[in-house]
């Protein structure tokens, strides 16, 4: 590659020389590694291997890639395949973006916003039945009369850790709430009466809304951390939160959005070949260096540059086959891989 041309590789996500033209995915993954080899371990320990399963659609995750035009605005963005798993790092950056701007926008408007911290006490008990006590006594707080009074909504989210001091399980939910004034005493003793003997809480004012935003975004989009955990725990977590939500929203905060929406005007989006052939095309290609640029700083790439030409296949990519593909529009999807 000539000096003269920008690093298609931010410097702060990899230094990682690759042999060959990497994927859309490789570049992404370079700055989750450990979390990626995590979650590709215990998907191929749970799946039967690494070729099964959800193992083989983390593998793929991004693999398949293209660069797309804006036919009015002559925008360039790259469209690509995600597998949509809740632990894939890739896919949970990617939500966590949309989490924080979205959580941001909401605590800036919401009424004398405060940052909550529930607990439980440390035991022995299965984690899965922990996490589900957990949740009740959650639901069960938001249902008391006092704390009615003093807070109108918010969004909460499920965090998890080991103690490294006792070896126990330690669930947690934070949550960011609007509403008036509320005692840490009164929270402490509320939340101790729902849990039958479990006190410890906290509650701060939010001075920095796009600090507790990112925060509380890294929760509900990786609610542990896999790589930080032997293969039996790691596991035993993956298990326990199969199938449940870990963020939402209720009363005032029902108005912000975790879920990024689906991409509108898909119909607007021109392929401009794929990723794969644009990069191959890069040092070689005037048109190609011209996509990847716009890609990169956002100028606008005028009508007529592409490599579609190259790619026959992908013609008629933006008709009906474009809708099984997105922006990066990321959602929880453990169940059922994408249509």
């Amino acid at each position: 590659m000539s000096s003269s041309v920008p690093s298609l590789v931010h410097n702060q996500q990899t230094s990682v020389q690759f042999d060959s033209k990497p994927t859309y995915g490789d570049l992404l993954r370079h700055s989750c590694e450990r979390q990626y080899a995590a979650a590709l371990r215990i998907y191929s320990i749970l799946d039967g291997g690494p070729d099964s399963g959800r193992a083989a659609r983390l593998s793929g995750c991004r693999t398949s890639a293209w660069f797309t035009r804006h036919v009015d605005t002559g925008e360039v963005r790259v469209a690509s395949s995600s597998c949509g798993l809740r632990w894939c790092p890739v896919c949970s950056n990617a939500r966590r973006n949309y989490i924080t701007h979205s959580v941001s926008d909401w605590i800036v408007k919401a009424d004398h916003p405060k940052l909550i911290t529930l607990t439980l006490k440390h035991t022995h008990a299965p984690l899965e039945h922990q996490v589900t006590h957990l949740y009740n006594f959650f639901r069960e707080l938001r249902r008391r009369k006092d704390f009615r009074k003093a807070v109108t909504g918010g969004v909460w989210f499920f965090q998890i850790k080991k103690s490294r001091t006792d070896g126990m399980w330690h669930p947690h939910i934070h949550t960011v709430v609007a509403g008036k004034y509320l005692p840490h005493r009164r929270l402490s003793r509320l939340w101790s009466q729902v849990t039958y003997g479990s006190f410890v809480t906290d509650i701060r004012p939010v001075h920095d809304p796009q600090k507790v935003a990112n925060d509380v975004a890294r929760y509900a989009t990786c609610p542990g951390d896999l790589a930080g955990l032997p293969p039996d725990d790691a596991i035993e977590m993956v298990q326990a939160l199969h199938g449940r939500r870990i963020c939402g929203t209720w009363g005032s905060g029902r108005s912000m959005s975790l879920r990024p929406k689906p991409i509108e005007e898909k119909g607007k989006w021109k392929s401009l070949g794929s990723w794969q052939t644009v990069m191959e095309l890069y040092d070689t290609d005037a048109d190609a260096r011209a996509i990847v640029l716009s890609w990169k700083t956002g100028r606008t790439l005028p009508e007529g540059i592409t490599c579609s030409h190259i790619d026959k296949a992908l013609d008629n990519l933006m008709d009906p086959a474009w809708a099984d593909y997105d922006f990066d529009s990321i959602y929880d999807n453990e169940r059922s891989p994408p249509v």
